[in-house]
């Protein structure tokens, strides 16, 4: 652990809280990447997006870092190793791979868990990778087995046993974990259509 220090430069790009708040700064330095989560962590990522190193503030809690790693750092070092990853969440059908595909808020964790409460497995959430087959097709690789979701999408979609991981301190969002009532598939499938959520 480390404080964050002050980095001479101007940051190249800007992630927003749904409040508007600053998210996550975003500087070049050298041959690396940062993405700095103001009084949580720095993450320092190689160019190629193979080398990864986490400086977390003092006092941040273990479950807040591996969030951030998740579901913020780790999509973007896939996408700079050239692999296609998508904002979007993912369910298996007989047909195959579905996925919703949105800004922020627009329900497409809430979609994905309404239809694992209907015996569909989830693949993904938040983070989908897309690989193209040798036969020129393409198949969505599973992610990491939670979804998280607001206490109103909570209460319509996911019953009251459901196992739910540690609370973060930065976020209301609960992360839910696999059970008897939360299925994920562990094994890629065909992807077979996307869906668009808003405008």
């Amino acid at each position: 652990p480390r404080p964050q220090p002050p980095l001479n430069s101007t940051p190249f790009h800007l992630w927003t809280a749904p409040d508007g708040s600053p998210w996550t700064y975003f500087y070049l330095r050298g041959h690396h990447y940062i993405a700095r989560f103001p009084g949580m962590a720095d993450f320092e990522l190689s160019a190629d997006g193979v080398s990864i190193r986490c400086y977390p503030v003092p006092g941040t809690p273990l479950p807040t870092i591996e969030h951030l790693y998740l579901n913020q750092v780790l999509p973007l070092a896939l996408s700079r190793q050239g692999k296609l990853v998508f904002h979007a969440s993912a369910i298996e059908s007989q047909a195959g791979a579905l996925v919703f595909m949105g800004p922020s808020g627009r329900g497409k964790s809430t979609l994905a868990a309404s239809f694992a409460q209907n015996r569909f497995r989830i693949l993904a959430d938040d983070a989908l990778q897309i690989d193209k087959t040798a036969d020129g097709a393409y198949q969505a690789r599973p992610g990491h087995r939670s979804i998280r979701l607001w206490a109103d999408s909570q209460a319509a979609v996911a019953p009251g046993s459901t196992r739910r991981a540690p609370s973060l301190d930065h976020t209301d969002k609960a992360r839910l974990l696999p059970d008897s009532t939360l299925a994920f598939c562990p094994t890629p499938r065909p992807l077979h259509r996307i869906y668009l959520l808003g405008d």
